[in-house]
């Protein structure tokens, strides 16, 4: 197809930006949520930008170190929920982490965090939206186990981000 118009967009200071998941929400803008790398690690951001008059509404940066993964809209509040995976420094584990955005500001804060299992390297991939229910496919690692030690997971969350349930994969 005829490319119908294109935008070029610094979202914050020229580091190298990754778009991991776009979305149109209810209003039409689109929303998007990434990963940047400075050199010494990652970090996530989150965007808004209204493609009619081509302007970018907000950028905002989460700034402990995360690969953000994808973003989705709660039809229970018009905002939206990041999720990512926290990469603790101190640490050979990593949590999932779900997070908030403010729909008109970017404002963004903590909603719950969860681990499939102590000493785990964890994460979600993907989040669908179903009713008034969040189903994530990830998985987890124990460590020092190798290939040997990763399970996959599927989780079903409520809108507020507990979990009603989860299932975790065999070794086989």
């Amino acid at each position: 197809g005829d490319i119908l118009w294109s935008d070029r967009i610094n979202f914050l200071n020229g580091q190298m930006e990754y778009i991991s998941e776009l979305i149109v929400d209810d209003e039409g803008m689109i929303v998007g949520s990434g990963t940047m790398e400075d050199g010494s690690y990652s970090t996530g951001f989150v965007f808004r930008y209204d493609p009619a008059a081509h302007a970018l509404l907000w950028a905002k940066r989460i700034t402990f170190q995360c690969q953000i993964l994808g973003i989705l809209q709660k039809p229970n509040t018009g905002n939206y929920r990041i999720y990512l995976s926290f990469i603790n420094p101190l640490a050979t584990t990593n949590a999932v982490v779900l997070w908030d955005v403010n729909k008109a500001t970017g404002t963004s804060s903590l909603a719950t965090h969860y681990g499939y299992a102590l000493d785990t390297a964890d994460v979600i991939r993907n989040m669908v939206l179903d009713g008034d229910k969040i189903y994530a496919v990830g998985g987890y690692t124990f460590q020092g186990f190798g290939v040997g030690g990763r399970r996959h997971a599927l989780t079903c969350f409520d809108l507020d981000g507990n979990v009603e349930w989860s299932r975790l994969g065999t070794a086989d």
